[in-house]
């Protein structure tokens, strides 16, 4: 194995330091739905942080980053629908963001009367685009006649 044009005993030796960081990529936020199972459970507000883990190994005469886990973290507040999604924290559901991405996360925590949320990956997957739907009749240009 090779580490930085080193063999990964003589990386060892010159290995000074590492240097762990996590990297802001983005920060969605908006008003979206959350969903269990394809059905529909509360319209939201959601705040999102979505970073990404940042290995730096210092060497005797160079450095080199290594690219970590992402994760996603954030606040939920239910503006209406079903607030017990709080009430069941070790449940998945899916948030389905204005952008037409989605996030499947697990609740963290928070008060059931104030219908805020705190919530994190429940997979590894992150932010995804969902895949788009087939365009209707009124979106498709009618074939010009000649």
């Amino acid at each position: 194995m090779q580490v930085a044009g080193h063999s990964l005993a003589r990386a060892r030796e010159l290995l000074q330091r590492v240097e762990r960081r996590m990297q802001l990529l983005e920060e969605p936020t908006g008003m979206g739905g959350v969903y269990r199972g394809g059905r529909w459970l509360a319209k939201v507000r959601y705040s999102l942080a979505v970073r990404q883990e940042v290995l730096v190994l210092k060497f005797e005469h160079s450095a080199e980053e290594l690219l970590g886990l992402v994760t996603t973290r954030g606040q939920i507040e239910i503006l209406n629908g079903e607030r017990n999604l709080i009430a069941e924290p070790e449940g998945s559901y899916v948030l389905r963001l204005n952008d037409g991405r989605a996030w499947q996360f697990r609740v963290t925590g928070g008060a059931l009367p104030s219908g805020v949320c705190g919530a994190v990956n429940a997979t590894a997957r992150g932010l995804y685009w969902e895949s788009s739907p087939k365009p209707s009749r009124a979106w498709v240009a009618a074939p010009r006649r000649p």
